[in-house]
């Protein structure tokens, strides 16, 4: 139970945001997959950024897990 406290503590002192690779908000600077979650530790948001800003598949969910919107971004913007 130890290193779940720790896990949240590192989440919530990193603005809520924890990766695969690059650690940070979700208005980090850089390239890499960035995935936030709720405060229950449910997924809330998951997408790639590429030179600093949204580009790809980006899916969001509701504190129960459930997929809430999908979007595709290209260069930061949303895809048409």
């Amino acid at each position: 139970m130890k290193w779940f406290a720790l896990i949240l503590l590192v989440t919530a002192l990193l603005g809520g945001c924890v990766s695969g690779g690059p650690v940070g908000p979700l208005d980090w600077h850089g390239d890499g997959i960035v995935t936030n979650y709720h405060p229950n530790g449910m997924k809330a948001i998951e997408g790639p950024y590429r030179n600093g800003v949204k580009h790809g598949l980006w899916i969001s969910y509701d504190e129960n897990g459930t997929v809430e919107t999908i979007q595709i971004f290209k260069d930061g913007a949303v895809a048409e």
